[in-house]
């Protein structure tokens, strides 16, 4: 497989006493792709004109292919996510709503490994010192930390949980 478009390229030189300024444009056979976002151009010899042809044919069957693919898998995935819902139980029945996602910056990288591998949380976020001072700066600038305290909940109340 070759990645990339097979096509005849007809265009001007530039020359205005060229054949192409009448009309009759050179041609050429090519590949285009894009390339770290840019659109490339490469020229095909002769020789290797029917082999490319061939070779980025497959790769243009691949890609439809693997499109179908990938819809059948988000459709297959969408069905077993469902039937896991159908499943899913509500348990404890009469449990508090659940916390809102807390957020903390912990400047102990291997006391954070350490907790992440006990499965105490189930995200890590690296933030450098330039953003750390800079989220800080945001938070005293808008009095954030204030409104915090103030709406932070009082003592929490112990819940039994039957053996």
């Amino acid at each position: 497989m070759v990645q990339g478009s097979f096509y005849l390229l007809r265009r001007k030189c530039g020359n205005p006493r060229c054949r192409c300024a009448r009309g009759e444009l050179h041609a050429s056979w090519v590949i285009t792709r894009s390339e770290a976002g840019k659109h490339r151009i490469y020229p095909v010899p002769d020789e290797a004109r029917a082999w490319l042809r061939q070779l980025t044919a497959e790769y243009r069957r691949y890609q439809r292919a693997r499109a179908v693919l990938v819809k059948r898998h988000q459709k297959m995935l969408a069905l077993v996510d469902g039937l896991a819902e159908l499943r899913l139980r509500p348990w404890p029945e009469n449990h508090p709503p659940p916390m809102a996602d807390l957020e903390i910056i912990e400047h102990h990288p291997q006391r954070v490994m350490e907790a992440f591998r006990r499965g105490e949380f189930d995200q890590i976020e690296i933030i450098g010192e330039a953003d750390e001072k800079e989220f800080f700066e945001l938070c005293f600038r808008e009095k954030m930390l204030q409104v915090l305290a103030e709406s932070m909940p009082t003592e929490r109340k112990k819940i039994e949980v039957p053996l």
